[in-house]
């Protein structure tokens, strides 16, 4: 399509799925490329200001932070972008947080917050901006392990004799025998 129809707005529609397709296959730097031409030679193009935040984004992704920065920027001030500014905002916060700015993340997300509250980008901006000065937790040493208890040595046990009583078949002196009790009986 891009290459039969090159003048179509059909052929522009298909950079974007194309550019999409590549992200999608690890291919970044020919989305990127494609996203870059698509901007370049669509200036009216209804779906541009969506094609700048993919392309914004897949900067990001990359560790291109000022490239992405200056593309978020323009969305933001662009009327016909007006509908994915929130979301350029939300990055820039993001961006401004990992650059260690958290004032200037902050007032990204206020921004959302407050010009775009009816939005769903709007609770998105309330969680960022309750992690915004979170801190890490501190790393601390794990607690000294204890001592493993001595195990008995079981061998040297089952080789030493048992203290055993010797078997008898003596009854207990305490309960008198059969025949002591006749005895008895006939003594009263």
């Amino acid at each position: 399509v891009i290459s039969n129809h090159a003048k179509t707005t059909a052929a522009a529609s298909a950079k974007l799925l194309l550019a999409d397709m590549q992200a999608g296959e690890g291919k970044m730097d020919a989305a990127i490329k494609t996203l870059q031409d698509f901007i370049a030679t669509n200036t009216e193009h209804a779906a541009r200001p969506t094609a700048s935040a993919k392309l914004a984004a897949n900067l990001m992704g990359e560790g291109k932070a000022a490239e992405a920065s200056a593309i978020f920027q323009n969305l933001v001030s662009d009327p016909k972008a007006r509908y994915i500014a929130p979301y350029a905002l939300i990055c820039l916060g993001d961006i401004a947080k990992v650059g260690g700015d958290p004032a200037k993340a902050e007032s990204y997300f206020n921004q959302v917050k407050t010009e775009f509250a009816e939005s769903s980008f709007a609770s998105i901006a309330a969680e960022r901006l309750a992690s915004v000065k979170t801190k890490p937790p501190v790393e601390v040493d794990p607690p000294a392990q204890a001592p493993e208890p001595q195990k008995a040595n079981t061998e040297q046990k089952s080789a030493e004799p048992a203290a055993t009583q010797p078997a008898t078949n003596k009854k207990p002196e305490s309960t008198p025998a059969k025949s002591e009790k006749k005895d008895n009986k006939a003594k009263n």
